[in-house]
């Protein structure tokens, strides 16, 4: 009935199976848990030991694969029809997180569910990773409201086979970031329906600022290649960065934002690692940054 795919890279998955499994045998359905390794180095023993518990499979690529490629290939490799997809570095909250699923499971196979995430006490987190807490909780979607125009989310969520042999990530993404906004777009275009439940995840694996920051401009790239490979039009309007730039380039000023990127974005760099960072200058950052590969693009 259920398989739980985990894509794993350098991860100890251990308390995450553990309670998933528990969970699972609770609520006596057909199941299990496959995790797939993309490439990893770290953490193979310790995951490869799970699989002494029933139903749970471990799976390791040699190669890393990409974040839209495994998890095409975990599909493909599950057994049953209904799929949970998860992040390796959640935890799970709540003891009705598998209930809650399998309530949300019905005849109606066109229905995506997604159950959101929540991010460890602020107390847990050090100065060094406040960017991505402040972030996370400020910014990313609250999954406790139903809201058509909530952008997708990809760290937890259940779909039917056979919706996602409809979509599937796509591997022409081979860089970070976005390969949920697409897919979540392209759920809309073949007018299945993506529902949103309070039953998150923890996101455990919080980035230092530096990796955020990372993650953020690679991302911001990616959304790039987005735009011009695969979004459409009104969806890029449904995107605040990509919306903000549009206004931009329709006043002329893109090269304007560009240039005084090349002197700002250290110094917005530097204000993001405070001890409490502006998320309004991260929004700076990246709308200089966007401007500016933009500008690069068309030389």
């Amino acid at each position: 009935m259920l398989s739980i795919l985990i894509p794993t890279y350098n991860y100890n998955c251990s308390p995450l199976v553990f309670e998933l499994h528990e969970q699972l045998l609770k609520s006596q359905i057909p199941f299990e848990i496959l995790l797939m390794e993309d490439g990893s180095k770290l953490y193979l023993k310790e995951n490869q030991e799970l699989t002494k518990l029933e139903n749970v499979h471990h799976i390791i690529l040699a190669e890393n694969i990409g974040r839209s490629a495994i998890r095409n290939k975990m599909a493909l490799t599950a057994q049953y029809e209904w799929l949970i997809f998860m992040d390796c570095d959640s935890r799970i909250p709540y003891p009705e997180y598998i209930a809650n699923y399998i309530a949300n499971i019905q005849d109606d196979t066109r229905t995506v569910v997604c159950g959101g995430r929540i991010l460890k006490p602020f107390a847990e987190v050090t100065p060094d990773y406040y960017l991505h807490w402040f972030y996370g909780t400020l910014r990313e979607p609250d999954a406790s409201k139903d809201n058509i125009e909530k952008p997708f989310l990809s760290n937890n969520f259940l779909i039917h086979r056979s919706v996602f042999e409809s979509v599937c990530f796509e591997e022409k993404l081979k860089k970070y970031g976005h390969e949920d906004t697409l897919f979540g777009f392209q759920l809309t275009r073949q007018n299945f329906k993506i529902k949103y439940i309070n039953n998150p995840v923890t996101h455990e694996g919080l980035d230092s600022n530096d990796q955020f920051i990372e993650k953020t401009t690679k991302s911001v790239a990616n959304l790039y290649f987005l735009k011009k490979e695969f979004l459409l039009k009104e969806e890029c309007s449904k995107i605040k960065l990509l919306n903000a730039a549009s206004q931009i380039e329709s006043c002329g000023l893109t090269h304007l934002i560009a240039k005084l990127h090349s002197f700002s974005g250290p110094v917005l760099l530097k204000q993001l690692k405070n001890k409490k960072p502006r998320l309004i200058l991260l929004d700076l950052y990246k709308l200089g940054l966007f401007c500016s590969i933009i500008v690069s693009d068309r030389k």
